[in-house]
């Protein structure tokens, strides 16, 4: 196998769950062409990013990226094989415009996820911080290509909780479309738990059916050991539900997962998939953001220096599952 190690520079911008990236970060990864996980995929900074195939294409979206002195609120990639062959798009902003309530010019963009509907559209869901209250709030878009440009779908927010909602996914169950996401704000004053909600749509991914679930919620009261939802289909039966412990920005940062029998729980968690460390020759630091292309296939990011810096490049991992239990494939 042909060993490599990555080293190189970052021009300076910032992004979502909003830091300021450095000007430059040394990469801390190395290991070799085959390993797994395997990354990063880009040179450029790609925090929470999502992940849908379409034909024999990836394409993938990230929190929004500050060039200079401009905006991109839905930066945009592609590759004709998910594990290499990455590039941006060049001048593409997927999401032009938040919407009408959130900040302007800056609306604070993260967490981007973007869906297939039945006729052949796509929506994305998004986070931005809300104008009046100055809490992250669940937005959504539509759009013809899968590239965009996405126009959102209402002067208001999708989902606007009193303590706000990031880090939306969209989901699809015999059929059935729902949407994941993250209540409460990790930076608000609220000393509720955070929660990981399940909101049931109709076929345009829009309207909402019944209210939402609670799947889980954090154990620290006021702490941030909840977000970054994503749900698969257990290739053995049931579900399996991704999420994040503790706060970005901390290298404790890891992905962990829980299990349940049925689509609304009740969710066991397992604990940690991954964290930081080493894994087959590549070192991650604060592991999260993780998306799927199907259960076995797996996007998340990684801080780009040992510890955390601004920067954070996305990866890529394949699983295996054994009963309830999900490991790196071997």
């Amino acid at each position: 196998m042909l060993s490599y190690a990555i080293c190189f520079v970052l021009l300076p911008f910032a992004f979502g769950h909003p830091q300021q990236a450095q000007a430059t970060a040394t990469v801390c990864s190395d290991g070799t062409a085959d390993t797994n996980p395997t990354g990063p995929l880009l040179e450029e900074s790609w925090a929470d990013p999502c992940i849908i195939k379409l034909n024999d294409t990836h394409y993938s979206f990230a929190t929004n990226h500050y060039r200079g002195e401009k905006t991109i609120n839905v930066p945009g990639a592609s590759s004709p094989n998910l594990t290499h062959n990455w590039h941006v798009i060049d001048q593409l902003d997927a999401l032009p415009f938040a919407g009408h309530w959130t900040t302007q010019p800056d609306a604070h963009v993260w967490a981007p996820d973007v869906n297939q509907l039945d006729d052949g559209s796509f929506v994305l869901y998004y986070a931005a911080e809300n104008a009046t209250t100055k809490v992250h709030c669940v937005g959504a878009a539509t759009s013809s290509s899968v590239t965009g440009p996405y126009t959102p779908n209402s002067p208001l927010p999708l989902i606007c909780p009193d303590d706000g909602a990031i880090d939306p996914d969209g989901f699809t169950h015999e059929g059935t479309r729902y949407l994941v996401y993250k209540q409460g704000h990790a930076h608000s004053d609220k000393n509720d738990p955070t929660r990981i909600m399940l909101q049931q749509t109709e076929a345009d991914g829009l309207t909402f059916v019944g209210s939402p679930t609670e799947l889980i919620h954090s154990t620290i009261i006021g702490g941030n050991d909840t977000e970054s939802p994503a749900l698969v289909e257990n290739p053995n039966g049931g579900f399996v539900l991704y999420y994040v412990n503790n706060n970005f920005h901390q290298t404790a940062y890891s992905i962990e997962y829980a299990t349940a029998g049925t689509l609304t729980g009740n969710y066991t968690k397992q604990g940690a998939l991954l964290h930081t460390g080493q894994y087959d020759g590549v070192h991650l630091s604060g592991p999260g953001g993780a998306d799927f292309v199907n259960p076995d296939h797996m996007i998340f990011m990684s801080n780009a220096a040992c510890e955390f810096n601004g920067t954070r490049l996305m990866h890529a991992a394949v699983l295996q599952y054994q009963g309830t239990t999900v490991t790196l494939r071997s």
